[in-house]
């Protein structure tokens, strides 16, 4: 299944001491100024919503990601979640965290990490294109459980999952015998 990844579009709320929420845009580790710092406690809430309805059909799965990489050596707590858009009621499954270990001070231990990919968005129906464009990504630096590193944050993104759109081009078919079954929707033949 073909995927598209969603990046930052605006701030929705900060806290804590960070830096450059705007720099995780994109993928462009390496280039000047192209980090967001988080500190220890700090989080930052951003606006996702630029799921094109055009492109992408079905949805089949979501999944946070993000890359960093520490100033310092260290083990960093963190957690991740998606909320619905009042910024507050989470979708179902998408609180997750863990920990990264910096074992460098500088961008050769880049960790890229990927949470578990979540199919409906509470548990049993299956995510619309307003849930994704109307939802408010979070990442959070929880605590550090040894040493004190600040975390720069290269990306943060929502990686979506689906089908294409189907074509409403016309499709020709000949039957040579046998039988058509069709098990949903309807067929038109002019």
């Amino acid at each position: 299944m073909p995927t598209v990844d969603l990046y930052y579009t605006s701030a929705y709320a900060t806290s804590g001491t960070q830096y450059s929420m705007q720099n995780v845009a994109t993928v462009n580790l390496g280039q000047t100024n192209s980090v967001g710092l988080l500190l220890s406690g700090a989080w930052w809430k951003m606006n996702i919503d630029d799921l094109d309805p055009s492109v992408v059909g079905t949805i089949n799965s979501v999944q946070i990601q993000f890359g960093a990489y520490g100033n310092s050596t260290g083990v960093v707590i963190y957690s991740t979640n998606l909320y619905q858009s009042d910024g507050t009621t989470a979708f179902t499954g998408m609180q997750q965290g863990n920990t990264i270990t910096f074992s460098s001070a500088d961008t050769s231990d880049f960790q890229d990490v990927s949470m578990s990919a979540i199919a409906t968005s509470d548990g049993s129906t299956a995510w619309t294109h307003s849930d994704i464009n109307d939802s408010i990504l979070q990442l959070w630096y929880v605590v550090p459980s040894s040493g004190t590193p600040v975390m720069g944050v290269d990306y943060v993104r929502l990686r979506v999952d689906y089908n294409d759109v189907l074509s409403s081009e016309t499709c020709k078919f000949t039957i040579q015998g046998g039988s058509l079954t069709i098990a949903g929707g309807s067929l038109n033949m002019i």
